[in-house]
């Protein structure tokens, strides 16, 4: 017959019995479950379970065996998922992943049974030496995408990955933990280490949104993070703020606070921590080559890709501040286009406003040129009386004509004596030429009628009633 004794916040050990830490049963060395498993020892205790060294009897091989916490063990919806998440777990086995064996239960405890893997916890060795070096996070953070890569290609997305589910090995190897209870850490059960784990949670996981493989990617990033730099990237005095910054906090780079740290890693866990899930590494195998590629040359920078790479799905990885001068160009351009487009559109504007007030201003001086020249005839019209004007108009007009009349016969008269002098300096040419002398006969009556008497008295009648209508109105 089996005892327990359930004492709140303290520890006992008695023989054979099972024991209470806080809300966890402790099992008893020496006992078995399911008649395969026997308990050796206690290793440690997390906020949803406590895990012991055991000896499976059946495959005569040491395990570790993770046995739920009592306030899980009751709740059927949690247990179910529980089950079926561990289970697919259960399918996996890499070297870089702590294998799990066996999802059971005995005696009204859920528990999984899973790969000994002896070594310390990466939190641990974090604590122990302070910042690694820029191999060492890159070897661990290599190694623990491999593992993941693998989880993600049967289907399978850790979400909890931080420096204590990284364990390492005395090997050197690096062996990701809790495989199959980090999935069911975003249910509704806030437990202390559901806490614990926000600073390495991802911005989605903090809203509570969809998250899938990108999800891991982000807490491989905070992982590296405190890797090269010995802290985390956010820190606040609540669960709440820390989670705050997670979504919409600046990141200081690692570069920033070590400047030694290469310039290529420091890219990669900048890309790793994006917020937005599309500007991160859209998968594992995208970032475990870069990584490959900083560990063969650390001090390079990951260079931009032509638009040929990007149509190829390369990599392409840009420094916050190479990120806050292309913003930077695009709003100077977009202003410049904008401002431009502004100057376009105004002086459309002003052509079409100059020429509606060009053509307003012409037909404004027509219509003063008009109006000035008839209130001119009008004045004279009413000054020299409708006989005077009209007499004065006529004769105007024909001294006006006669003296083009004069001036074109005057012209004529000198073309046709040039012509006559020129051509007479050839003996006999007036004998072949009769129509010259038709000429001169013409050019006679013409001198003869201007010279005329007639023409005479009528050209003196106009002048003289010009310069007396000129007198008069003076």
């Amino acid at each position: 017959m089996r005892k327990s004794r359930h004492i709140e916040g303290t520890s006992c050990v008695v023989e054979g019995f099972l024991y209470v830490w806080g809300s966890v049963y402790m099992l008893s060395s020496g006992m078995i479950l399911k008649q395969r498993y026997e308990i050796l020892d206690d290793i440690g205790t997390g906020g949803m379970a406590r895990v012991y060294k055991i000896m499976d009897h059946v495959l005569h091989r040491p395990a570790a065996m993770k046995v739920l916490k009592d306030e899980l063990q009751h709740d059927e919806a949690y247990l179910r998922k529980f089950h079926r998440e561990a289970q697919a777990a259960a399918g996996l086995t890499h070297d870089h992943i702590v294998n799990v064996y066996d999802v059971d239960h005995d005696q009204g405890y859920w528990f999984i049974v899973m790969e000994l893997v002896e070594g310390l916890t990466l939190k641990q060795y974090i604590k122990k030496r302070g910042r690694l070096r820029n191999n060492e996070c890159l070897s661990i953070a290599l190694q623990a995408a491999d593992g993941l890569a693998a989880a993600h290609r049967a289907g399978i997305v850790h979400r909890d990955i931080k420096p204590e589910n990284l364990i390492l090995t005395l090997e050197g190897n690096v062996k990701i933990s809790d495989f199959g209870i980090a999935r069911v850490q975003s249910g509704e059960t806030m437990t202390v280490d559901v806490c614990g784990s926000v600073s390495y949670s991802s911005p989605e996981q903090v809203r509570g949104g969809y998250s899938d493989q990108r999800t891991d990617i982000y807490s491989l990033g905070v992982t590296m993070y405190e890797m090269c730099t010995g802290t985390l990237p956010y820190s606040g005095h609540s669960v709440v703020e820390v989670a705050m910054q997670h979504m919409d906090g600046r990141l200081t780079l690692p570069r920033e606070i070590f400047p030694e740290i290469p310039e290529r890693f420091n890219q990669i866990i900048g890309k790793c921590m994006s917020k937005r899930m599309d500007d991160r590494y859209q998968n594992m195998e995208e970032l475990m080559r870069d990584l490959m590629l900083c560990m063969k040359n650390p001090d390079s920078s990951i260079q931009k890709s032509s638009s040929n790479e990007a149509m190829q799905g390369k990599t392409v990885i840009f420094s916050k501040e190479q990120v806050d001068t292309i913003k930077k160009g695009a709003e100077i351009e977009r202003r410049k286009k904008m401002r431009q487009f502004r100057e376009k559109v105004k002086g459309k504007a002003s052509e079409v406003s100059a020429g509606k007030k060009s053509r307003k201003s012409k037909k404004k001086k027509s219509g003063k040129k008009q109006s000035g020249k008839k209130q001119i005839r009008d004045e004279e019209y009413e000054a020299y009386g409708e006989e005077d004007y009209d007499e004065i108009s006529s004769g105007l007009r024909k001294a006006l004509n006669i003296g083009l009349i004069i001036v074109v016969i005057v012209v004529l008269l000198c073309v046709a004596e040039f012509i006559i002098s020129s051509m007479g300096m050839f003996k006999g040419l007036t004998s072949h030429m009769p129509s010259l002398e038709k000429m001169t006969e013409f050019f006679d009556q013409i001198r003869e009628k201007l010279g005329s008497a007639e023409m005479r008295q009528s050209v003196s009648q106009g002048l003289d009633k010009l310069l007396g209508a000129l007198s008069g109105g003076s």
